[in-house]
């Protein structure tokens, strides 16, 4: 045992599943500079430099990461947009094959990407674009913090400063609590 050997033998149990991509980043075709938030392509940058995979790129923890705010702000964008209506999942867009996430909209021809109807709903923040109406209609989501599912409505009924200041209703119901 080298105390000067900074390195970890390979196969390490402890390590094993901490860093290591998801099956489908094969498939992508980005690379590091797709990425719009900064720390995110730095760190991108950084596992490619190490690993020599350029799939790193395709991560989802790059392209859509948990952090809410973004590295440098963003300056410009409107106030309207409370965030990306959808986070994770991939959505349907008509007109497309495949769902995508609001990541994909924000990466390659975003212009054309953004103004699409499905797109601009739902990813505001993604496209640096304002509220352009309730993502969630008048459909259920759920509210983790509440442990419920509700509609934009209920938002508007009563309380609606106090049920408008949660942000996934913030997200899904930007035109209800624009006046909030």
């Amino acid at each position: 045992n080298n105390d000067n050997n900074c390195e970890f033998p390979v196969g390490n149990p402890v390590l094993k599943g901490l860093r290591s991509l998801q099956e489908n980043a094969q498939e992508c075709d980005l690379t590091c500079d797709d990425i719009k938030h900064p720390l995110m392509r730095h760190f991108c940058e950084l596992d490619v430099g190490i690993t020599g995979d350029t799939s790193w790129a395709c991560q989802d923890a790059y392209l859509d990461p948990m952090i809410d705010d973004v590295y440098p702000p963003i300056q410009g964008c409107p106030d309207s947009c409370k965030g990306d209506a959808i986070k994770r999942r991939k959505f349907p867009i008509t007109g497309k094959e495949k769902k995508h996430k609001c990541a994909w909209a924000a990466t390659n021809d975003s212009k054309n990407r953004c103004a699409l109807p499905e797109v601009a709903l739902n990813c505001c923040k993604s496209c640096c674009s304002g509220c352009v109406g309730d993502a969630a209609g008048d459909d259920f989501f759920y509210i983790p913090a509440l442990e419920k599912s509700h509609t934009c409505a209920w938002a508007a009924r009563k309380n609606k400063k106090e049920r408008c200041a949660i942000p996934v209703v913030a997200r899904k119901c930007c035109e209800t609590c624009a006046d909030a």
